[in-house]
C-alpha cells in the first residue's frame, strides 16, 4: 500500500493523476477509505467521455458505474446516454453473430474480452436495468461455458458439462490442470479455420491460463453466483 501511495503521489505532482490513473484512485480509496482519492473523480470521468470515438469513450464506463454511489445524484443521469451507446454496441454484436460476443481472436483468443463484456453488462444492468438486461450478462457466460462454434467445450477448467482438461498453466506447468483456469479460446486461422486444440497446450493463444484472465473470471463467477441467488 505504501508503494501504491508513493506512485500516486508522484503522478499527482505531475498533474496527470486523474487522467491516467482513475482505476488506481478507486482502488486506493477502497483500500484506505481516504476520500481524497476520489475527490475529483466525477469531473475526470465525465471529461474522459468527451472528445473520443464512442467505443473509446466507453472504456471508463464500468468504473464510472462502480463509483457512482460515491458521486452526486446527477452523475447517473449524466451516464445514461453512454450506457445507451454501449447497448447499441451490444446489439451490433448480436446482429453480427448469434452469440452476441466477439467470437474470434486473431493472435489470441477472445475469452478475456468476452468475460469483460459480461462484467460490464453486470454493472450497467445494476443501475440501468431498463437498458442492459440479464440476458446481456448471460451471453458471455453461455459462450465461455460451451455455447460457441467448433465444439461445446467449456473454456473454464473443471467447470461445465464438458470442461477444458489440458492447458499451459499460469504455474508454467506443461499439460497442467488448474481448476477454474480460463484459456483464451477460439482462434480463426487463415483462411477460415476455427481451432482450439484441447490436447496440445503450447498454442498459448488458445490454451494458456493467465493470472489477469483468471482474476477477471473470479469476479464474473461471483456475479453469476449472485444472479442465481
Amino acid at each position: 500500500m505504501k508503494a501504491a501511495e508513493k506512485i500516486w503521489s508522484d503522478f499527482e505532482k505531475e498533474g496527470q493523476a486523474y487522467n491516467r490513473c482513475l482505476q488506481a484512485a478507486w482502488q486506493l480509496y477502497l483500500t484506505t477509505g481516504n476520500n481524497s482519492y476520489i475527490k475529483d473523480m466525477e469531473s475526470a470521468l465525465m471529461q474522459s467521455f468527451q472528445g473520443s470515438s464512442p467505443r473509446r469513450a466507453l472504456s471508463n464506463l464500468t468504473l464510472a458505474l462502480q463509483v457512482s454511489p460515491k458521486m452526486s445524484k446527477k452523475f447517473l443521469k449524466n451516464l445514461r446516454p453512454y450506457v445507451e451507446e454501449y447497448k447499441k454496441q451490444l446489439n451490433q454484436m448480436l446482429e453480427a453473430n448469434p452469440y452476441g460476443v466477439n467470437v474470434y481472436g486473431t493472435g489470441w483468443g477472445s475469452n478475456g474480452s468476452i468475460i469483460s463484456q459480461g462484467i460490464n453488462c453486470y454493472w450497467a444492468n445494476k443501475y440501468f436495468p431498463d437498458i442492459v438486461t440479464r440476458d446481456d450478462i448471460l451471453r458471455s457466460a453461455n459462450f465461455i461455458f460451451g455455447c460457441h462454434p467448433f465444439s461445446n467445450l467449456s473454456f473454464v477448467m473443471g467447470v461445465g458439462v464438458k470442461p477444458k482438461n489440458v492447458a499451459y498453466g499460469n504455474n508454467r506447468a506443461d499439460f497442467s490442470f488448474i481448476a477454474g483456469g480460463v484459456v483464451p479460446g477460439l482462434l480463426l486461422l487463415q483462411p477460415d479455420y476455427i481451432e482450439n486444440k484441447d490436447d496440445w497446450p503450447f498454442f498459448w493463444g488458445q490454451n494458456e491460463c493467465t493470472i489477469a484472465q483468471n482474476a477477471s473470471y473470479l469476479l464474473f463467477g461471483n456475479i453469476l453466483s449472485q444472479m442465481k441467488e
